[in-house]
């Protein structure tokens, strides 16, 4: 059943139409936000926004781990200072500890000397980042940041659809260059669905320490421009949800039109009520379909209230309604009253 689901997939035998792709987490992580830090290209200070992201959390109280999925490029140890290597218990890899106590996990924490390159294909560095959220006892963190290699490859990639990924934050340089690939960056994450928390644009300007001027040296900032795109790229992706959720909603209940659903007022206007249904579908009662009296609306108190007999329609109010209508083209769903529940 659906809400037995532990997001295994591998070992699921039920006939689901849609299958996760997230892989599950170790047995003993419990983690509430995993945030990743990504970039368009290498050099712009993702790797510092990374850690100095995980120390701020760290420094308000939560329980924080960066998982360094830069696997061929790793240096999370070497900012943090650390000179310890990753342990195993005998079932599960062992995160190295901060002195701040921030939790690490790194490709340079399993190699016997810094300095080697690890020279892997895609697909076995995809297949180490899947394993750093599986096989590694992170236990419980409020935030772990997951330090993403540059570009759009295969680790983004892994990461965006085997990890739970709330949301990510972009790092950019005024680079012209850079900001062209950072578009891409964007669109990767708007095609995984995946929300853009923030863009940080690193090495803007440098002030001069004698003078106060700004010198501009990688050139103009374009994260205004960045980020216009991208919210207005978010904002039509939104809508176009929007308008698909009501469309299934629309063709759902033409396929139980007449039939009768205990619903709640959650909107009252001069032309009618809205209801919900416990499914979440909404739909109007048209005022000029209301039986027995004359209503008009109060819009001070929000509600309906008929002229002659003083019987109301107020948010919040339980009610039966009947469905008349469905109309794809409209995104529209009416109702009709049957009866107001005894409250």
């Amino acid at each position: 059943m659906e809400s037995e689901c532990n997001n295994n997939c591998s070992s699921c035998n039920a006939d689901c139409k849609e299958r996760s792709l997230l892989a599950p987490a170790n047995e003993y992580s419990s983690i509430g936000n995993v945030i990743g830090v990504v970039s368009g290209k290498g050099g712009v200070g993702k790797t510092m926004v990374t850690s100095m992201l995980s120390v701020l959390a760290r420094r308000r109280g939560y329980e924080t781990g960066i998982l360094d999925a830069d696997i061929t490029g790793a240096s999370i140890p070497k900012v943090f200072g650390s000179q310890e290597k990753a342990v195993s218990d005998g079932q599960n890899i062992i995160p190295v500890v901060t002195k701040t106590g921030i939790k690490i996990m790194s490709s340079n924490l399993l190699l016997e000397q810094e300095g080697l390159p690890v020279l892997w294909r895609g697909p076995l560095v995809a297949g180490m980042v899947k394993q750093f959220w599986t096989d590694v006892r992170w236990e419980y963190l409020d935030y772990m940041f997951v330090d993403m290699p540059p570009g759009t490859g295969d680790v983004p990639l892994t990461v965006f659809q085997s990890l739970p990924v709330k949301g990510i934050i972009i790092v950019t340089s005024p680079q012209e260059l850079v900001s062209i690939i950072v578009e891409k960056a964007v669109h990767m994450a708007e095609m995984m669905n995946i929300p853009i928390i923030g863009i940080v644009e690193n090495k803007s300007y440098f002030e001069c320490p004698d003078c106060g001027k700004k010198h501009y040296i990688f050139g103009e900032s374009h994260i205004e421009e960045v980020a216009k795109q991208s919210s207005e790229r978010e904002r039509k992706a939104e809508e176009a949800e929007r308008e698909t959720i009501k469309l299934k909603k629309v063709e759902y209940m033409s396929q139980h039109l007449e039939e009768e659903f205990n619903g709640v007022i959650s909107g009252v206007t001069a032309w009618g009520v809205y209801v919900e249904l416990p499914n979440t579908v909404e739909g109007l009662v048209h005022a000029a379909s209301l039986q027995g009296d004359y209503f008009e609306y109060n819009e001070r108190e929000y509600e309906l209230i008929g002229t002659h007999t003083g019987k109301t329609y107020k948010l919040g109010q339980a009610v039966r309604v009947r469905v008349t209508g469905a109309d794809r083209l409209s995104r529209t769903i009416d109702f009709e009253m049957v009866e107001e529940q005894e409250e």
